[in-house]
């Protein structure tokens, strides 16, 4: 049997830790899972720019 899939390279912000640091890069990704993918995207940002958010590294 044959599969096809509808396939896209997309640029992401790949979370590389807890520390909410990230790399630009890219990844493919199946084009019907693109929308979540910019979900989650928003998501990280939105916990890099807030404020006072938890630095598991802080010493107290």
């Amino acid at each position: 049997p044959v599969r096809n899939y509808d396939v896209s390279a997309i640029n992401v912000e790949i979370s590389l830790n807890q520390w909410l640091d990230y790399y630009p890069g890219y990844m493919y990704a199946l084009t019907e899972n693109i929308d979540k993918i910019r979900e989650e995207e928003a998501k990280n940002a939105e916990a890099r720019e807030k404020e006072g958010h938890a630095d598991p590294g802080a010493v107290k």
